[in-house]
């Protein structure tokens, strides 16, 4: 469910407004309300900048790890012997520090290395000796030419061509003015002996800033401690940024979970605040703080994943998502074999990080995370087995007695499968409208959500009498439909809403037109996961059917498979991104009235900063 919110106003002396916030703190309840157009205050200005200091320390820290010796020279890049840092703003300025060597070094190799690509085909000359015998009356000048171009005469003087490539030629013109046709270049600053020996150093310094930034991946926890206090320090300082002060009382807003009332003035009466509690009005945009059964709290990391949240006034929707979601996964997929490697991975993974996590265990995020990819690998796994899908091997591949069982049979019927989808996707709906007359009870709209339910099940009926082989249309399928879209015209406005909205009484015939869509849409399921079974089918065929010595194939073979079916697993996962989010957030979603606009509850618990900007404490 939605849990309930109350709107406060706390308000409390001038003097005592940082023992209020830390108080707050301490209580974790209170989700402060802000205000985006506020003129950012100078301790909130230093915290974000220590914020940002901190992330650029952890990525150039990061990044510089991940390199490989041949990323950007051929000398080493062990990392050494890394000294922990206990002090964290101490850690941060040298991270920014390093970061700061490397950035300044590759853009120096970078403009040296443009140089060279300008100068380096002119070979090594003097630049000093060419301009003291332009000072002297003998001018010296570059240019460039295309390779078909003639090489013109000079009246005085003499042209040298010092290179030629493919697409251009380098040389020189000596005592006299450059004849035309020709590009001239100017004079270098300095040789080319010079700037490459500039280049060498600049590598050298980079490589040195890279080896220090390596030796610091044993500070990376420092760094994470000084990243949650400068998230802190701003939480801490835009909640003191927002308490108004008037006089020698100031006040801050914020919403409170309405079962922690009492709690919250119990506190207030002990420490002498004002407290001012109201429902939110409908015009407010109040944060959503989502409280799901156990077993399905998982789901909250699939929406923080894909950074969706049903809005205050929506409904929560986390039960049906998490159940349909695991079946739309389980049919994209839809291969046992995939199921199983990802099931490893979910068992591998769970062990290194319970291993790494240590007494403090995983994080929620983590635990949450974990238990989807068990609950969506499992379940892909008990069909891809129903279905006899395994690695998309042919069916005189399994064992006769299992290829022929009454799961594989019935599941390997293009329109067995297709009515599924269709059942699955009319099922989906009309929970949806059947939730939506729920929640309108009393009020007679809910008796449009029930025509809306009709209008669904008509057009099941009606899709399936034209795809669907053998399916023959229910003679109660046209009364269904007229008595369903009746219930909607006479029900889905009151009489004082028809001058206001009446247009969608207009688009009634475009919204069930639409319907039809939707249940059509589930079909996504059975195309997508039939063409991800081909496309393992093919490759298994083209592993099998190699013609080559058994010592060649083999390698080969292997190669073949696991390049083939690695990209088949690949596309399957960007299918469940693109179609299992889509009819949860777009078909059934739709239907349920649910826009995924929230923001979620975030309860006040930052203390006074630990630490000030990293720079001006280094």
């Amino acid at each position: 469910m939605i849990v309930p919110l109350k709107r406060v106003a706390l308000f409390c002396l001038e003097s005592a407004k940082e023992e209020t916030l830390a108080r707050l703190a301490e209580l974790g309840l209170f989700h402060v309300v802000t205000n985006a157009d506020a003129p950012e205050s100078a301790p909130r200005t230093v915290a974000r900048e220590d914020a940002g200091a901190v992330a650029r320390g952890i990525a150039a820290v990061q990044a510089a790890a991940a390199l490989k010796p041949t990323d950007f020279l051929t000398l080493s890049l062990r990392a050494g012997t890394a000294r922990i840092r206990k002090d964290a703003p101490k850690v941060v300025q040298r991270a920014n520090l390093l970061a700061d060597l490397c950035a300044e070094a590759s853009e120096e190799i970078d403009a040296l290395e443009q140089t060279l690509g300008r100068y380096g085909n002119f070979g090594a000359f003097d630049p000093a000796q060419a301009r003291t015998l332009a000072a002297s009356g003998i001018p010296v000048t570059l240019f460039t030419a295309l390779p078909s171009a003639e090489m013109p005469a000079m009246e005085t003087g003499f042209l040298e061509v010092l290179a030629l490539t493919d697409d251009c030629v380098y040389g020189v013109a000596v005592g006299g003015e450059l004849p035309e046709g020709l590009t001239r270049i100017p004079l270098p600053a300095e040789s080319v002996e010079q700037t490459r020996a500039k280049l060498e150093k600049a590598r050298a310094k980079k490589l040195t800033a890279v080896r220090d930034l390596r030796a610091m991946v044993a500070d990376l926890p420092a760094l994470r401690d000084a990243a949650t206090a400068a998230d802190e320090a701003d939480a801490y300082a835009l909640a003191l940024e927002v308490m108004a002060s008037a006089g020698p009382v100031c006040h801050i807003g914020g919403y409170l979970d309405a079962r922690k009332e009492d709690t919250l003035l119990a506190e207030a009466r002990k420490q002498g605040w004002g407290v001012a509690l109201r429902d939110p009005e409908p015009e407010e945009n109040p944060p959503t703080l989502l409280e799901t059964p156990r077993p399905f709290r998982p789901v909250f990391a699939l929406f923080r994943g894909l950074g969706i949240l049903p809005a205050y006034s929506e409904s929560d929707v986390s039960v049906p998502f998490f159940l349909f979601f695991t079946i739309f996964f389980a049919m994209l997929i839809g291969d046992a074999g995939y199921a199983a490697i990802l099931l490893g991975i979910t068992v591998f993974a769970h062990f290194k990080l319970k291993k790494n996590a240590g007494a403090e265990g995983l994080p929620e995020f983590a635990r949450s995370a974990l238990t989807l990819l068990y609950v969506f690998s499992s379940a892909t796994l008990v069909y891809g087995l129903l279905s006899g899908t395994i690695f998309g091997m042919p069916a005189e591949w399994l064992p006769e007695a299992y290829a022929k069982s009454a799961t594989v049979t019935w599941l390997g019927d293009m329109n067995n499968v297709m009515r599924m989808c269709f059942i699955i996707g009319t099922v989906h709906l009309t929970i949806a409208r059947l939730w939506n007359a729920v929640d309108l009870f009393p009020d007679t709209k809910f008796i449009a959500e029930l025509g809306w339910t009709g209008v669904v099940w008509s057009m099941y009926f009606i899709i399936s009498s034209l795809v669907l082989a053998g399916a023959e249309q229910p003679s109660f399928t046209v009364p269904l439909m007229v008595v369903s879209i009746l219930l909607i015209v006479l029900f889905m406005l009151h009489k004082d809403e028809l001058k206001t909205d009446g247009i969608s009484l207009g688009m009634l015939p475009l919204n069930i037109i639409s319907s039809m869509g939707d249940i059509i849409s589930y079909l996504r399921l059975y195309a997508v996961g039939l063409a991800s079974v081909k496309v393992a089918q093919n490759f298994d065929t083209m592993a099998a059917g190699l013609g080559m010595p058994l010592l060649l194939k083999i390698p080969v073979m292997v190669l073949i498979l696991l390049a083939g079916h690695a990209i088949n697993f690949a596309m399957g996962g960007l299918s469940i991104l693109v179609h299992a989010v889509r009819l949860n957030t777009l078909e059934f979603s739709g239907a349920k009235g649910v826009t995924w606009s929230g923001h979620e509850f975030k309860p006040f618990r930052a203390r006074a900063p630990r630490i000030s900007s990293a720079r001006q404490q280094a």
